[in-house]
């Protein structure tokens, strides 16, 4: 996994959430900036895609998980999913 910025403050990677936090170790990372596929609003005909699930609980239970791994404890989380029901 090649960084997309490295400094002596941090290292920013970008790529699709779940397979770049998958590549991470658990607990490694401060921060988590996300803006993953909005649940319920597009089909990119992807097996196993995100944001086809059933309900909007079934998006998050698939999505939290793997997020909440990745980060330390007390750290930050933002994601950038608006949903219309």
């Amino acid at each position: 996994m090649m960084p997309y910025f490295h400094s002596e403050t941090g290292i920013l990677y970008n790529g699709d959430v779940l397979e770049t936090l998958k590549q991470m170790p658990d607990k490694s990372a401060n921060c988590v900036v996300t803006s993953p596929p909005y649940w319920n609003l597009r089909n990119y005909f992807q097996e196993g895609q995100l944001g086809l699930e059933k309900t909007f609980n079934e998006y998050l239970n698939k999505l939290f998980p793997i997020l909440f791994n990745k980060l330390e404890l007390s750290n930050l989380l933002f994601v950038f999913s608006p949903t219309y029901e």
